[in-house]
């Protein structure tokens, strides 16, 4: 697995605007976390093989198996599965920064006054589609796997 660098002009650029974001790997998650927490299971490094960046310079495009950023992808081989529960729920942690930031944000939120938190789109194909079935019954996990 190769450390990938983050779309450089996610809000756009244009001749008069600047790129307004731009990051890598690195200043988004906790690289080391990360690294330590896969290191059975994926061999992780931080730049392309040599071999490999001429192959993508010339066809600009790289056919990556298996990365569907949903859970429920059924039909995947059990440990693919699971090494994708385990680099979503554990593997991945924001820098210190971020995680700093977020826990004075909600702080702040606590201290000032009552807040609600609603998620609108809490619906079936939401459901279906992150591969949760917390709390479903039977006949409920059947649909969200017809709806995978």
């Amino acid at each position: 697995m190769c450390l990938i660098k983050c779309q450089d002009d996610i809000f756009g650029k244009s001749s008069e605007h600047k790129v307004l974001f731009s990051s890598d790997f690195k200043d988004i998650f906790d690289v080391d976390h990360f690294i330590t927490s896969l290191r059975d299971e994926v061999r992780i490094i931080k730049i392309l093989p040599p071999k490999v960046l001429p192959l993508l310079l010339k066809h600009k495009v790289i056919q990556l198996n298996r990365t569907d950023a949903r859970l429920a992808n059924n039909g995947l081989p059990g440990e693919i599965q699971k090494l994708r529960c385990r680099v979503n729920f554990n593997a991945l942690r924001f820098t210190t920064q971020i995680d700093e930031l977020g826990r004075r944000m909600v702080k702040v939120l606590r201290e000032k006054r009552p807040f609600l938190k609603l998620h609108l789109r809490y619906q079936m194909d939401m459901l279906a589609f992150s591969g949760c079935a917390h709390d479903c019954y039977r006949k409920e996990e059947e649909e969200l796997t017809r709806m995978r």
